[in-house]
């Protein structure tokens, strides 16, 4: 593939605040503005996950040791990029540190690395045990349960609160009357309860506090990654790009089962094509007309998932069928580095065959860059419903 003038990416780290930390050894105060004493940085975000980050700083310098004894965990973390002058600068990552890791060595460079996440990780740790129950009527929505968990989320007692806050959330007037919290974190029971309407948690970009939740849709490509020739909107040429179609998991149809004691009937909800369209055939049809010479495919039922009336099992059923066919056709990119791309996007492929050509979902990102290895790319992840005919 024919490669694309690499630009240089100015990086900018500030840990609780600074970008100058104290040495013991060093020679007093160092400031690594502009990535100087960095020697790598990677940040991984992704849909149905906290963001995470990754720093080696130099650790001996001069025959000093540098911050050491400086950069602590708890600390807060943010990681800003751009190209041409620090004004351009956006930010790629929020969070706090989690991990320090001073490794010496008298072959090759000592180094320094800390790790860490997002503020949203701090609903990952402990486990729960609650329910919301209204006996009569469905009382609870996503955004309200969510609030709830968000707002009291600290310690074990309740004495010290995490600060976070609920950020923007997507449309759902899905209503339940009973939810249960078994036993796992609160992370876990977000993103799982988001599944069923559609959701997806996470923290803002610009306010790691704010834990928003986004309803995926399939918009304007953010950018284009070509093959060869730079075309379409914001043409990134591909450093490298992979796909894979599988058809393994591709049903025809999913139906959510549950039982009305109140009536002494039976609960049905059903779907049998995905709510997002990207152009092309969808892969449940792709999969039926490859296995059963275009008659109808597999069913997928449930009947361990609590539901309460039809709508719902309806809407369960949906978020199921669409989850599922999102690993029809899956792939990975790897382009010049932009500062703005996250998971949720939507970007376009070119050049690479009628039937792999279109638009795709970004499902994870990671900014990576290693100074005089690797200059700043962004490895991305992405993931659609269907194929186009050859």
């Amino acid at each position: 593939m024919a490669q694309k003038t690499e630009k240089h990416a100015n990086i900018r780290v500030e840990i609780d605040g600074k970008t100058a930390f104290e040495t013991n050894t060093a020679g007093g105060t160092v400031d690594t503005f502009s990535g100087i004493h960095i020697t790598r940085l990677h940040v991984d975000k992704r849909m149905d996950s906290p963001d995470m980050f990754t720093l080696d700083y130099d650790l001996i310098v001069r025959t000093g040791m540098t911050f050491v004894d400086s950069i602590v965990e708890g600390k807060a973390v943010k990681i800003q990029i751009a190209y041409g002058p620090t004004s351009n600068l956006k930010p790629v990552f929020t969070g706090e540190i989690s991990h320090v890791e001073p490794h010496f060595t008298n072959r090759g460079y000592s180094r320094l690395t800390i790790s860490g996440y997002d503020r949203s990780h701090r609903l990952t740790r402990g486990t729960s045990m609650k329910s919301w129950d209204n006996r009569t009527t469905d009382a609870f929505d996503y955004t309200g349960i969510a609030s709830d968990i968000i707002q009291k989320s600290g310690n074990h007692d309740g004495s010290k609160l995490d600060g976070l806050a609920i950020g923007q959330t997507g449309n759902s007037e899905s209503k339940f009357r009973h939810v249960p919290q078994l036993a796992v974190n609160n992370w876990q029971f977000l993103k799982s309860l988001g599944v069923d309407v559609g959701l997806k948690p996470g923290s803002e970009n610009q306010d790691d506090k704010q834990i928003g939740f986004r309803q995926v849709t399939v918009g304007a490509e953010k950018l284009t990654i070509c093959r060869d020739k730079p075309d379409g909107t914001n043409p990134h040429i591909a450093h490298e790009v992979r796909f894979r179609l599988n058809t393994v998991k591709q049903v025809s149809r999913v139906e959510v089962r549950g039982w009305n004691p109140q009536t002494k009937k039976n609960i049905v909800g059903v779907a049998e094509s995905p709510s997002l369209s990207f152009g092309g055939t969808p892969g449940h049809e792709a999969t039926a007309k490859a296995l059963y010479d275009g008659g109808p495919g597999k069913k997928f039922v449930v009947v361990d998932h609590p539901v309460y009336s039809k709508d719902e099992a309806k809407k369960v059923a949906q978020a199921l069928f669409d989850q599922l066919s999102m690993d029809f056709v899956t792939g990975e990119a790897e382009i010049e580095g932009d500062p703005e791309l996250a998971p949720g996007d939507v970007v376009a492929v070119l050049g690479f065959g009628k039937r792999f050509d279109g638009k795709y979902l970004v499902t994870a990102c990671q900014h990576v860059y290693i100074p005089e290895v690797t200059p700043y790319v962004c490895r991305l992840e992405l993931s659609r419903n269907s194929i186009n005919d050859a």
